[in-house]
């Protein structure tokens, strides 16, 4: 009788073991698989310009971006265009307001997206400073709080404050950055020597191309040049990352 007993708790035991570690182990058999079916790169980028004047922005998106227009102008930025991207991600969709300060050869952008899921919306807002430098160096400075889904390029120094709303404060930081990792190399502003003042054609290229087809050496994109779409072991480990404790430990 004691024996049976026994013999009928331990099978429980093990049924209990094995439904927790299903639980558990769903999301990362099952993310991998979701994230390669439907991540979705579309290439070139559409970038379409939109002017605020003739197209009203929605009241929280003129909000965030009058704030940023005062902070980034009274630091001498130019504001060059608004910027609607519908199609680079499903489901995602961003406005930005771009900027240059040709007094040191910085770039900025304020972003705003809207990601829709199945229940809800999320919004999604950041300001994010951008340096190059003759050599390929790269430094940028944002205060997103979402992590990046791709390893960065050689030379590639982003830092993220995802906690400071202060955009004055986070240019500052971001020159002091740009003074440690420029090193004696050059700044230069491509949207200038590249594109001759072409933001359109620079955010299209540089800023979305360029970053996503650099990630088919990483081993974490593949396609052809209309599409990109994440290979088995990209598919893994973006979807990995995003899941407990990997996120908790990557923030």
């Amino acid at each position: 009788m004691i024996g049976d007993l026994i013999s009928f708790d331990s099978s429980w035991l093990v049924i209990g073991a094995l439904v927790v570690f299903v639980f558990f182990a769903f999301p990362y058999v099952a993310a991998p698989f979701i994230v390669g079916m439907t991540l979705r790169f579309r290439l070139p980028a559409q970038v379409i310009r939109v002017d605020p004047q003739q197209t009203p922005l929605p009241e929280d998106v003129r909000l965030y971006f009058d704030q940023a227009y005062h902070v980034l102008t009274a630091n001498g930025f130019v504001l060059l265009d608004v910027m609607f991207l519908p199609t680079i991600v499903p489901n995602v969709r961003s406005l930005l307001a771009v900027y240059v300060n040709r007094r040191t050869c910085d770039a900025a952008m304020s972003v705003f997206m809207l990601a829709e899921g199945p229940m809800s919306t999320v919004r999604k807002r950041h300001v994010e400073f951008i340096r190059r430098f003759s050599d390929g160096t790269l430094v940028q400075t944002n205060n997103s709080d979402e992590l990046g889904a791709f390893p960065p390029k050689p030379h590639e120094h982003t830092t993220q404050f995802a906690q400071l709303a202060d955009v004055g404060r986070l240019y500052a930081i971001h020159c002091f950055l740009a003074r440690k990792l420029g090193g004696m190399s050059t700044p230069v502003l491509r949207i200038d020597a590249e594109y001759q003042g072409n933001d359109l054609e620079y955010v299209a290229r540089v800023a979305i191309d360029e970053s996503l087809t650099a990630q088919i050496k990483t081993g974490y994109l593949m396609g052809s040049p209309q599409e990109l779409r994440p290979t088995l072991r990209g598919a893994v480990i973006m979807a990995w990352q995003e899941l407990w404790p990997a996120k908790a430990i990557r923030r």
